[in-house]
């Protein structure tokens, strides 16, 4: 997903799930939690709405070619680029 953002200006969960092509079960779901811990971090904006209100999103910190890690512990994301770890505060 990660280098399909880097590519895309804009992007919803569902067209990254169907460029990607991921075999899970629910991928559009796994994907939503990607990112929304991304956008956590502060790794992507929020835009209006597409079509059927499906959120929209711009990655706005391009760290480099290797896609950030979320932990299963915390939600901190990792990011093997940087080697740093962001806090995901969550947001009312």
């Amino acid at each position: 997903l990660w280098s399909i953002m880097r590519m895309s200006g804009t992007f919803m969960a569902a067209e990254l799930v169907m460029a990607a092509n991921w075999p899970l079960k629910r991928p559009e779901f796994e994907a939503g939690k990607y990112l929304l811990a991304l956008k956590r971090a502060g790794y992507l904006i929020e835009l209006p709405k597409g079509p059927r209100g499906q959120m929209r999103y711009r990655l706005v910190r391009n760290s480099g070619l290797l896609a950030p890690v979320v932990s299963s512990v915390d939600g901190s994301v990792y990011d093997p680029n940087t080697r740093e770890a962001m806090p995901c505060a969550k947001q009312a």
